[in-house]
């Protein structure tokens, strides 16, 4: 039997956090790409089973990618790698963990006491929201834009709310005008 050295392939990151819908890129480092490009051969297990990035993503001579990152991503990946470098066998595995991330936001209409009772047509009222956010993203946080604004307005009562598409930042207030 042929002695293998051990290669010093790593992962980049061991452990991987991602939202739902991104894209999630794992890289190796530790040899040089053209190494791994021309002379490794790695092969990849999700949770134990055989797995081929090409099929959830994209393959790379120094990782993958897995596009539009779901629950079924989730778990644990073991790469095995055969470097066949001039006639210098070496070999190792790296192991890596990728989470899925929920985020939630609780979103409370504080002054909606206020709200609750009939407006005036015609004159301007302030949404005054404050939302509670966890394990989400924005762009700009500070952005009133974060939260989809509407109105309903059905005959018997004139009622106006606020949700979030996404969230927004722990305050943020809206004008409207009643109608």
């Amino acid at each position: 039997m042929e002695k293998l050295e051990e290669c010093d392939v790593k992962p980049k990151k061991s452990k991987i956090k991602a939202f739902r819908n991104t894209n999630v890129n794992v890289k190796l480092k530790g040899e040089k790409k053209k190494t791994l490009k021309k002379y490794s051969d790695i092969t990849w297990t999700r949770n134990g089973d055989k797995w081929n990035p090409k099929s959830d993503g994209k393959g790379k001579f120094n990782g993958f990618v897995i596009k539009k990152f779901g629950p079924e991503d989730a778990g644990e990946y073991v790469g095995t790698i055969y470097i066949d470098q001039k006639g210098v066998k070496s070999f190792c595995e790296v192991n890596i963990h990728i989470e899925m991330l929920e985020g939630s936001v609780t979103l409370n209409i504080v002054n909606s006491k206020e709200l609750s009772k009939p407006q005036r047509t015609g004159k301007e009222l302030s949404i005054k929201c404050e939302a509670d956010i966890v394990n989400v993203k924005l762009d700009d946080a500070k952005d009133p834009n974060n939260v989809n604004w509407y109105r309903v307005s059905p005959t018997l009562t004139r009622t106006t709310y606020c949700s979030p598409t996404t969230t927004t930042s722990p305050y943020s207030e809206e004008k409207l005008t009643t109608s």
